[in-house]
């Protein structure tokens, strides 16, 4: 097995992080069709939350000395999921074009997985 995927990696600190992040999804989406100023609100700290979760989890895995490959992939799935709930929040509000949501969660997919490979 590839020591950077090894089983130990899962419940690494930079890992939960990521994974609260997706956690968060069905939340953001809730709030932000809820549409109330309480709501959306809720949604902005949520959303600012969670950029700096996306931040911080990097450098806390580069700074123990932890980084996976598995948690790249990681932090990319979950950053993927919880964009994805707050454009179909976005859409469900009509504060978005269907195409310009086909397109944005396309690349938000197709671009960082390409790299991979």
């Amino acid at each position: 097995m590839n020591p950077s995927m090894k089983s130990g990696s899962l419940f690494s600190t930079a890992n939960l992080m990521s994974f609260c992040r997706a956690g968060f999804a069905p939340v953001i989406l809730l709030l932000l069709v809820a549409q109330t100023q309480a709501a959306l609100y809720g949604a902005l700290v949520i959303v600012c939350l969670a950029a700096a979760s996306d931040i911080a989890d990097g450098y806390i895995a580069r700074r123990h000395a932890s980084p996976s490959e598995f948690g790249r992939y990681l932090d990319s799935a979950c950053d993927a999921i919880f964009n994805f709930a707050v454009f179909l929040g976005f859409l469900a509000n009509d504060w978005l074009a269907p195409a310009a949501f086909a397109a944005i969660y396309f690349a938000e997919i197709v671009v960082p997985y390409l790299g991979a490979f």
